[in-house]
């Protein structure tokens, strides 16, 4: 996981197409009165965006996602989400097989790392990374998570 404040930090992870996009959609106001938690909407360079609204929870605690084709941007927009991971190389417990349709496996697994993503920041979250966010007692976050595609 890598945790910044600028998405130019993430220059050379995602590209400055992939950057550019997600860039342009913060470039109008999210009413979150349209959105409820999970739409997904489809924007350009085969990025979508998911959008979430909900407090964090016990319910996944040691439950890991990972995926093989896409990152996972996560954009804290309010509140202060946790975010946690395990390097996907040292789970051993799976509880789903991957899925390419959804493009995710789940873990049975204790988080080795785990950071806060106050509002305003991105947490980049690598294929290699198994991961959970809204992890235990964050509270309310609303946040947006774009997945990218891999590139190469």
């Amino acid at each position: 996981m890598r945790l910044v404040k600028q998405l130019t930090d993430l220059s050379g992870i995602i590209s400055q197409q992939q950057i550019g996009v997600v860039k342009n959609f913060f470039s109008v106001p999210i009413n979150w009165e349209e959105r409820r938690h999970g739409d997904k909407e489809k924007l350009g360079e085969n990025i979508s965006v998911v959008f979430l609204a909900a407090k964090g929870t016990d319910d996944w605690k040691n439950i890991l996602e990972a995926h093989k084709k896409f990152h996972d941007l996560h954009c804290t927009v309010e509140g202060s989400d946790i975010l946690v991971s395990k390097p996907v190389a040292d789970c051993t417990n799976i509880k789903s097989v991957y899925r390419e349709e959804g493009d995710y496996a789940l873990y049975n697994e204790i988080p080795v790392e785990t950071v806060e993503a106050p509002a305003g920041s991105y947490c980049l979250i690598p294929p290699a990374d198994a991961h959970m966010a809204l992890y235990g007692d964050c509270g309310f976050v609303r946040k947006v998570v774009f997945k990218i595609p891999v590139e190469g």
